[in-house]
């Protein structure tokens, strides 16, 4: 198996975490939209949609490989504040503290692996 192959299985695997993702926000916004409203941002339901639906339409891009390297980043980017305002372990207290580390950690590990693929193969 050559390394563009390996690349599109990986973008094949990682597509449906944000697809998926990105439609259960959109079903159920609210409690997001109240995390950044605690946090004064503005229109926060509509950048809770907003992000949600990059996911899903930057995820469905991925999975069927339609203009993969828009994809990657988009869902890199988008992947930063949902990381940080969304998991934000260092507020939260007991085991919801062990949680969203774990959340956190493991979004962490997904941008690296877009990152990688950015810098593979663009």
């Amino acid at each position: 198996m050559n390394w563009d192959s390996l690349i599109r299985v990986a973008e094949v695997m990682l597509a449906p975490v944000f697809v998926l993702g990105g439609l259960l926000t959109l079903r159920s916004p609210q409690s997001r939209a109240d995390q950044l409203a605690r946090l004064r941002l503005p229109f926060p339901l509509l950048l809770v949609r907003l992000n949600a639906a990059v996911m899903v339409v930057a995820g469905s891009a991925l999975a069927f490989n339609i203009l993969p390297a828009l994809a990657r980043a988009s869902l890199a980017l988008v992947l930063v504040p949902t990381t940080v305002v969304g998991h934000a372990f260092w507020i939260a207290e007991g085991t919801a503290r062990q949680e969203q580390l774990a959340h956190f950690i493991k979004n962490v590990a997904v941008l690296g692996g877009l990152v990688a693929m950015i810098v593979a193969v663009g």
